[in-house]
C-alpha cells in the first residue's frame, strides 16, 4: 500500500478525459490499496481549477457536480493539515510549493505531477531527502500496473 499525492491538475485530468491515463491512474489510487493524500489547499486548487468556465464546457459538470465530485474525492483521501504560512519555498511558483508539503506531511511514497516546476531536478532532490518520489504520469502508470501484477 502506497501513499501517493496526485497533483490537483492530475486529477482534473481524470475528470475532463475519462477514458485517459490520469483518469485511470485516479481509479487505480482510489479503488486499489493505495491511499490518496490530499490537503485542504489542494481540495480548494481542484474545486478552482474544475470551475473555470473553458473547463466546464469540457468536462459538462455543473457546479453542485463539481462540488459533490471535490467531496466525493476528499471522503475518500487522507487529509491533511500544515501551516500553510510555513511551507518551504521550494519552487518559483508559490502554487506548487503546498503540494510537495501535502507530500512531506504525509509521507507519501509518490508525488505525481505533470508541471515542469515540480519536476525540476531540486525540487526531486528535495523531495527524496523527505523519502517522496516524484513521477510523471507514465512512470505513476507503471508503478500501478506493476502492483496491480504482484
Amino acid at each position: 500500500m502506497a501513499r501517493i499525492v496526485l497533483d490537483s491538475n492530475l486529477i482534473a485530468r481524470a475528470v475532463m478525459s475519462p477514458g485517459g491515463l490520469a483518469s485511470e491512474i485516479l481509479r487505480k489510487v482510489l479503488v486499489e490499496d493505495h491511499v490518496l493524500c490530499m490537503s485542504d489547499f489542494m481540495l480548494a486548487e481542484l474545486l478552482r481549477i474544475l470551475q473555470y468556465p473553458r473547463l466546464q464546457k469540457i468536462h459538462g459538470l455543473t457546479d453542485l457536480e463539481v462540488v459533490e465530485f471535490v467531496c466525493s474525492i476528499q471522503k475518500s483521501a487522507m487529509v491533511v493539515e500544515f501551516d500553510s504560512t510555513k511551507v518551504a519555498k521550494v519552487t518559483p511558483d508559490i502554487d506548487d510549493d503546498p503540494i510537495i508539503e501535502t507530500a512531506v506531511v504525509a509521507k507519501a511514497q509518490f508525488l505525481c505531477s505533470l508541471d515542469r516546476d515540480i519536476l525540476d531536478q531540486a525540487v526531486i532532490s528535495y523531495c527524496e531527502s523527505h523519502g517522496v518520489q516524484v513521477v510523471d504520469d507514465l512512470a505513476m502508470i507503471g508503478i500501478l500496473r506493476r502492483t496491480d501484477a504482484k
